[in-house]
């Protein structure tokens, strides 16, 4: 099996920025303990939601949170309790190599099996369908292998992929990411390998020792940027299989949504890309729902947030006076015309996911 892994000056520079980041966490735990707890759990929560999102299982992160305190009851809720199971599984260990069994245990984990019991590959057709972002099928169809080639190729795709990480000869997350497009083509199982597919992205990535992928959502990157995310696939997995794949698009989205988690964990270890932020301007995590839902937004108003973060009105009010105050916020309208936007800043606050 044979991969053209692209390197040019732009993937050289982000992997930098991301492998400077996984470095400061294998010198040691860059920050409290309960302050990567609640990074943990936020990604969970909004991971979780966002990968509903993307299946066009209406969920908020409001309800997401709500529903992982809690028993799921109907099968939106059952949906998302499986993929926070499949965040919270364990990272294999870099000493085991990969085989169907693992794959097979996570794809059960994520329908609500039992993952003791892994599922097979599948034996028949595949119809995988994109959606757009308030769940409406787009009619993009993405082609997957005939299942007679699925257990061939999953064979060839797992050993390239642990020859290729244990040689060194490439960049970890290239190889991931060309893994997980081999992945996404072959699509081993009859169902969610989308899902599984960006689940396997980071378990692996964590596995190559990413761990600070554990405290931002993946998830939530490519929910942003779900048409450059299927745009990316179509453009790489085009000969993907006799070697002639052009990887760069593909490979460039991964990075770039990587990057995003990179400057996320940053903003939340209250650091720059270069140097440190005062403590002073760590924000409460109210404050800073109401920057991501504006971030998201572009210009929104009291009621929308209300919405987004669950506040109530005079709390929302409150915390909006404030970060106007401190200079996050830009404010402009009177009364119910009041809008808000994000204020240009050299080293702007607002989280990356």
């Amino acid at each position: 099996m044979i991969f053209k892994i692209p390197n040019t000056p732009k993937l050289r520079q982000t992997l930098t920025e991301i492998d400077r980041v996984r470095d400061r966490f294998r010198g040691g735990r860059p920050a409290p303990s309960s302050r990567l707890e609640r990074m943990a759990y936020e990604s969970l929560v909004r991971g979780s939601a966002s990968a509903c999102r993307l299946a066009a299982i209406p969920m908020t992160d409001q309800r997401a949170g709500e529903i992982l305190e809690a028993a799921p009851g109907d099968a939106d809720e059952r949906e998302l309790a499986c993929y926070a199971a499949g965040l919270r599984s364990p990272v294999p260990s870099r000493d085991r190599l990969l085989d169907s069994s693992y794959f097979g245990a996570l794809h059960s984990t994520l329908t609500g099996n039992d993952p003791t019991r892994p599922s097979p590959w599948r034996d028949g057709p595949l119809h995988n369908e994109a959606f757009d972002q308030a769940g409406h099928a787009t009619g993009r169809v993405i082609p997957t292998l005939p299942s007679h080639l699925v257990e061939t190729k999953m064979e060839d795709l797992l050993t390239w992929l642990e020859l290729e990480l244990r040689s060194g000869d490439h960049h970890p997350i290239m190889v991931v990411a060309t893994f997980t497009l081999g992945f996404l083509g072959i699509s081993p199982f009859g169902s969610k390998n989308h899902r599984l597919g960006r689940l396997l992205l980071q378990k692996l990535l964590m596995r190559a020792g990413y761990e600070h992928l554990r405290y931002a959502s993946l998830e939530v990157e490519i929910e942003r940027s779900r048409d450059a995310y299927y745009s990316a696939i179509d453009r790489s997995r085009s000969r993907l299989w006799i070697g002639a794949g052009q990887l760069e698009p593909w490979i460039e989205f991964v990075t770039d949504c990587l990057d995003g988690q990179r400057r996320w964990v940053e903003a939340q270890l209250g650091e720059s890309s270069a140097d440190p932020v005062p403590t002073q301007r760590e924000i409460s995590p109210l404050q800073e729902a109401i920057l991501l839902a504006t971030r998201d937004h572009g210009v929104v108003d009291a009621g929308l947030l209300i919405e987004k973060t669950g506040a109530n009105r005079n709390t929302l009010k409150d915390n909006l006076r404030k970060l106007v105050d401190l200079g996050y916020l830009e404010r402009s309208g009177q009364r119910r015309g009041t809008r808000y936007r994000i204020a240009e800043l050299d080293d702007p606050p607002v989280p990356e996911v």
